[in-house]
């Protein structure tokens, strides 16, 4: 996923985004969220706004994946039991 957004960022003139913890343990924590019956959604009833969760996680701001400004990102990926993402 790292690379096709690396990919479009670069088909836009912008430099690569590396990973960061935070964002990634934003993701994560997130991801098991929707998992426990939340469903595919950016915000869970009674969960903080995305931008809320990201900033108690250390991130200083949540801006769009082509901003010039953007340098970081964080990519969780959740598996049940099953295998099933």
């Amino acid at each position: 996923m790292l690379a096709l957004i690396n990919q479009a960022r670069s088909a836009a003139g912008l430099p690569a985004l590396t990973l960061t913890q935070g964002l990634e343990a934003s993701s994560s924590a997130h991801n098991l969220l929707m998992a426990s019956g939340c469903g595919l959604s950016h915000q869970c009833p009674g969960e903080p706004p995305a931008g809320d969760r990201e900033t108690a996680a250390g991130v200083d701001c949540r801006l769009n994946i082509l901003s010039s400004t953007f340098t970081h990102i964080g990519i969780a990926v959740y598996r049940d039991s099953s295998g099933t993402v």
